[in-house]
């Protein structure tokens, strides 16, 4: 069994909400700020209902028009970063995402609202994903979402790679593959079978030696799982020998950032957002950094859209 974690009990989360900040601006949003409509919309809705052929598009305009997805925009100065492109917010009819578009587009002379059509329906589609995901129980049973545990590995992979070449050393890469792919079943997948987790990342280092990753599985507390802080000290510990020098969580957050763009940043901690920003790269929507991610993903995911159908 596994749900998802709420957002707030991330890590990332709590940084970015430093002194209370990110939660006022969401209070803010929520109490002030400007819902777009369809008449705002107009241009691009029609262009989605037109010419766009993803399989979840009529869910997700049904969840538009059902009022069951909000999309906003601030009305003050208050904009919420650009890290944080969708959240919940509790209602009488229950969660209802929200969905921010303050970077995305602006408003025209006319009173209609400016923006790309696959930007404003892979946004759209993200928060239908966001409150579908958060009915689902028993997420671990959904195998296709298991599959992407090597495509986020692959995404901190490249990071790794580059400032550190850890490519030029297969062994301490299987390693750290391991490593990452168990922290995406269990901290981000939610995940709490210990020999299914064990055994997805272990399939997914090929040329894995069995004795080495039962030995590093085995000198690893569940600890170092809680939340990205406490992976990446992990990492950076002697005894596991992978040479990270100078490493700590705020360079690999600037680092990662640098890489992938800041609408990426919750992925390391969040499904959801995880989810959006692999999708929205497969759509060749260009809201991250699209070649970075494009070179990290796979036919799963592919087979995780579909089966979100």
């Amino acid at each position: 069994m596994a749900r998802l974690k709420s957002i707030t009990d991330t890590y990332i989360y709590r940084m970015l909400n430093k002194d209370n900040s990110l939660q006022k601006r969401i209070l803010s949003l929520v109490d002030t700020g400007i819902i777009l409509t369809s008449t705002h919309l107009e241009e691009p809705l029609m262009i989605i209902n037109k010419n766009f052929k993803f399989p979840l598009k009529e869910k997700t305009l049904n969840a538009y028009s059902g009022e069951k997805i909000k999309l906003m925009i601030s009305k003050d100065n208050s904009k919420i970063p650009q890290s944080f492109p969708f959240f919940l917010i509790n209602s009488k009819n229950g969660p209802v995402p929200i969905v921010v578009l303050d970077s995305y587009g602006k408003f025209e002379e006319d009173g209609s609202f400016k923006i790309p059509a696959k930007t404003l329906y892979t946004l759209m589609e993200a928060g239908y994903i966001l409150g579908e995901l958060y009915s689902i129980i028993n997420i671990s049973s959904t195998s296709s979402l298991q599959k992407l545990s090597n495509n986020w590995a692959n995404m901190v992979l490249k990071v790794f790679n580059k400032k550190y070449s850890l490519n030029l050393d297969k062994e301490k890469t299987i390693k750290v593959r391991f490593l990452l792919n168990k922290f995406y079943l269990k901290n981000i997948l939610g995940m709490d079978n210990e020999d299914q987790i064990y055994n997805i990342s272990a399939t997914n280092c090929v040329g894995g030696v069995a004795a080495i990753l039962e030995d590093l599985n085995s000198r690893v507390d569940n600890k170092a799982y809680e939340d990205i802080n406490s992976f990446i000290n992990l990492l950076c510990e002697d005894e596991l020998m992978f040479g990270f020098k100078d490493l700590n969580t705020r360079a690999f957050l600037e680092a990662f950032i640098a890489m992938y763009k800041p609408t990426n940043l919750l992925s390391l901690e969040s499904l959801p957002h995880f989810l959006f920003n692999i999708f929205a790269a497969n759509k060749g929507a260009f809201i991250n950094n699209q070649y970075a991610l494009m070179d990290i993903i796979d036919n799963n995911v592919d087979k995780a859209y579909v089966s979100l159908a």
